[in-house]
């Protein structure tokens, strides 16, 4: 279970709602997943919403359905942070930190954002190949674009870890805004790195399962050579030790069938393990 002063502060959330899928695979199982990781975590479950009819959308409609989801989320967070809690979200995609990065940065405006994500998600409405929302929320949190929840994250409170499939306007902007990239956890001198980062700091960590190398999680847009459970978990201990870990998200999980749930959830408890130390 996680440590025992802390582990009052934290609660386990599973929302489900559209935000901006288009396909049903993370609403089927984020709730679900939830309820296998409070159990693990031995920490306190709430779960809200249901599965809603994918849509495949530009950006500015998904945004227009996400609203009432979002809305919530966004709400429910300025609770809890005000509570001085500290949520784990299991929700269906990024798009939904459009709404919760805000709240988290106006609680804990010192906060850096640990993003693991195999995308940068650092695209805006002018710049998106695909004009896919799911592309876009990082940036939104940066203030970059306006998705009408709010902003105030800057570049250098931003640490991208296994980013490998990035569009050319979004290596440009990480140069311009000075943020820090990891491209994975396994070498010394990442781990160094990362840990002078966040030494004393109150961390938000942000991780889209298609950050995991393929064959461990089953996400929505894979790509390959991803991180491990081990490498997830090296980070995590990383954070446990040298700063203050208050909140943490998890999206983009989507197992087909009970046989990919199962090495999937079991892959991702191995990553969460530092938190039961």
């Amino acid at each position: 279970m996680v440590g025992y002063a802390s582990r009052n502060l934290f609660c386990c959330l599973g929302y489900v709602g559209f935000s901006g899928d288009r396909t049903p695979y993370g609403m089927d199982c984020a709730a679900d997943f939830a309820g296998v990781l409070a159990q693990y975590l031995d920490i306190p479950l709430e779960c809200m919403g249901q599965p809603a009819e994918p849509s495949d959308v530009p950006w500015d409609a998904a945004l227009g359905l996400s609203v009432p989801f979002f809305n919530r989320v966004s709400r429910r967070f300025h609770e809890l942070l005000s509570a001085k809690a500290r949520p784990i979200l299991v929700t269906p995609r990024c798009a939904t930190s459009i709404a919760t990065l805000p709240v988290v940065n106006h609680y804990h405006p010192d906060v850096v954002v640990l993003w693991l994500d195999a995308h940068g998600d650092l695209n805006t409405p002018n710049t998106s190949p695909s004009g896919y929302l799911g592309g876009m929320p990082l940036a939104a949190g940066l203030g970059v674009w306006d998705s009408g929840y709010g902003a105030g994250l800057s570049g250098d409170r931003v640490i991208h870890i296994g980013g490998r499939d990035w569009d050319e306007s979004e290596l440009e902007f990480i140069d311009s805004r000075s943020m820090t990239t990891l491209a994975t956890m396994t070498t010394q001198k990442e781990l160094q790195q990362l840990a002078s980062l966040i030494h004393g700091r109150n961390v938000y960590v942000h991780i889209d399962t298609d950050v995991y190398e393929p064959s461990e999680v089953v996400a929505e847009y894979a790509v390959a050579d991803g991180l491990t459970r081990v490498d997830v978990a090296t980070m995590l201990s990383a954070v446990l030790k040298c700063s203050t870990l208050i909140g943490l998200e998890i999206t983009e999980l989507s197992p087909r069938n009970d046989a990919q749930k199962a090495s999937s959830y079991q892959a991702l408890l191995d990553s969460f393990a530092p938190l039961n130390s």
